[in-house]
């Protein structure tokens, strides 16, 4: 039996993946569950909720509230779905744990920790590919300024030389992982066609 595909969807900001994913929502219906992290179970969008209301967390702090979030976001919502033969697309998960709060805040210590809990909290519910939406700083940071609708976080407020660590974390991180990298400079709808193609190749 072939085994139900979890894909992560993750990138800088500005790369457009909230967009996205709604229109994949749209383009598979039933055959996909779409969430998010921080969040995706109601515990986990609790803590993020508390994450965001609190920017002076300190790193390691945010660190071990993503584990936790992301420990409720996998019993309650990744692994149902996948047992009930139902795809997972996720927007961000642990790569951008990596990304941000050990690269970008400058935090190797946490490393160690991180391997060990992906073992322990991730465990078989391994993401079988990481697409990344590789945009780009200037561009995303130009495309944020023109969405008046979408509430900024303390995340998105970070400088370019943040976002730009942010990137060296993604790269470090996907030395490791099954992954695939998408052109995200480009026009939405050509992202998307090579987004669907690569979901459609798994599910088959």
């Amino acid at each position: 039996m072939k085994k139900i595909p979890f894909i992560v969807l993750d990138g800088g900001e500005g790369a457009g993946k909230t967009t996205l994913l709604q229109r994949l929502k749209n383009h598979f219906g039933n055959r996909l569950v779409a969430t998010r992290e921080p969040g995706g179970s109601p515990k986990a969008e609790e803590i993020r909720t508390y994450i965001f209301a609190h920017p002076e967390l300190t790193a390691r702090e945010q660190f071990n509230k993503f584990w936790e979030a992301r420990q409720s976001h996998l019993e309650e919502t990744i692994r149902p779905a996948l047992n009930a033969g139902i795809m997972v697309v996720c927007d961000r998960f642990d790569s951008s744990t990596f990304a941000y709060q050990i690269v970008e805040k400058l935090h190797p210590e946490l490393i160690e920790d991180f391997w060990k809990y992906r073992r322990e909290i991730i465990g078989e519910t391994q993401p079988d590919l990481y697409v990344y939406l590789d945009v780009a700083v200037e561009v995303g940071l130009a495309r944020k300024a023109t969405q008046s609708d979408v509430q900024l976080n303390h995340f998105d407020a970070a400088d370019i030389n943040d976002q730009k660590r942010r990137q060296e974390g993604f790269r470090d991180f996907f030395k490791h992982v099954p992954h695939q990298v998408i052109d995200a400079n480009r026009s939405a709808d050509e992202v998307y066609a090579d987004l669907v193609t690569i979901l459609e190749s798994r599910m088959n």
